[in-house]
């Protein structure tokens, strides 16, 4: 038998298997024929000013997902200085939770176990004492009170 004769032979049995499989295999009718959608069952396109950005960031901001603009209790005392429940002496841990960079607002999110998370402004102060000088998308520079600059970004380079 030749070399084209055996690759025909080949694929024919290939061939037959495939289809014997899809016949043993098939997959099961639907138990109710497809119901054609009606042109009242179509729901209406959305309204382009509910899903802009600037839309979606108003609604997330409006839900204060982080519980930023809640006060925090009277009994937390100042940021760095423990929370209820710990021990005393003990100091909380501060950590760059969050950048937010858009339009004409900009805001860091330092969050701590113990505390409320803090949304601090260019110019504010961190637990630590040092101050925000600048904030980016993917960074911010502090400057301690001798005057010592530093950035802290929030996924390493």
């Amino acid at each position: 038998m030749s070399r084209s004769a055996r690759a025909l032979l080949a694929l024919a049995c290939w061939t037959a298997a495939a289809a014997a499989g899809w016949w043993w295999h098939r997959p099961p009718a639907l138990a109710t024929p497809a119901v054609p959608v009606s042109a009242n069952d179509v729901s209406p396109a959305p309204d382009p000013r509910l899903h802009s950005p600037q839309a979606m960031a108003a609604r997330v901001a409006a839900a204060d997902p982080l519980g930023l603009k809640s006060a925090a209790p009277a009994t937390m005392g100042l940021p760095g200085t423990p929370g209820p429940g710990t021990a005393p002496g003990a100091e909380s841990t501060w950590r760059l939770a969050a950048l937010v960079v858009r339009d004409n607002e900009s805001y860091a999110v330092l969050t701590s176990g113990s505390q409320v998370p803090l949304r601090l402004h260019v110019g504010d102060l961190l637990p630590d004492g040092d101050r925000i000088k600048s904030i980016q998308p993917g960074h911010i520079e502090i400057q301690s009170p001798r005057g010592l600059r530093r950035t802290l970004y929030l996924i390493e380079p």
